[in-house]
């Protein structure tokens, strides 16, 4: 998702709080998360200027994290409904973390996935997504779109091992983790080159090291 944050409305965050009693008490404070924020820009000590910001919820404050899931919600059980309307018979959840939106689709028994191209159902669901997407002004970033069919069968020697990446975690086509451990190990060998470094240095820490 393009600048999450940034694009929460108002007015839907209102629609949705209204439909509870609880939901009701929050509405006095929402306009004023909500209203125009001034900042400063200060450089040596001395204000070099001022602006005014309007759009969005404001990331990093404590109301952010509850503001930002009430405005998501609906519009992820929409993209949900539409994409079982299409695949009745499939089962599907679209969680998300935060801006990061995860689609499984998966059938219930192995019989049902013969003869179902499950990289045909990706791409249809894809566009069913960024059209709802679309409709209620959420920005999608389409080069961080990645699709995965997990396979049960092996793979051919010397094949291109498939894989996406969900909240730092690589997963492959088969769930081996082969690429996520390696990944991890040649992180924690950087890491301890630079720590190795920094212990040999004789002029204590540097820009270089």
């Amino acid at each position: 998702m393009k600048g999450g944050f940034q694009n929460v409305r108002e007015e839907d965050v209102i629609k949705q709080v209204e439909k509870s009693e609880e939901g009701r008490k929050w509405i006095p404070y929402i306009p004023d998360f909500f209203r125009a924020r001034q900042f400063e820009v200060e450089w040596d000590g001395i204000v070099r200027g001022r602006g005014r910001t309007n759009v969005g919820a404001l990331e990093g404050s404590r109301l952010s994290p509850v503001i930002f899931p009430i405005w998501m919600a609906p519009i992820i059980e929409k993209m949900e409904q539409e994409a079982r309307r299409v695949w009745p018979t499939l089962e599907m959840e679209l969680p998300s973390y935060v801006d990061d939106l995860h689609l499984e689709v998966h059938t219930t028994t192995r019989e049902e996935g013969k003869g179902l191209d499950m990289m045909t159902v990706l791409n249809s669901v894809d566009g069913i997504i960024n059209r709802v997407a679309l409709e209620n002004h959420l920005p999608l970033e389409e080069s961080k779109h990645e699709k995965l069919v997990l396979r049960d069968r092996k793979r051919k020697k010397k094949a291109e091992v498939k894989w996406v990446k969900w909240l730092g975690i690589i997963l492959d086509e088969s769930l081996t983790f082969e690429k996520h451990w390696r990944s991890c190990i040649a992180k924690a060998q950087a890491m301890l080159a630079q720590i190795n470094g920094i212990g040999n240095s004789q002029l204590g820490v540097s820009a270089s090291n």
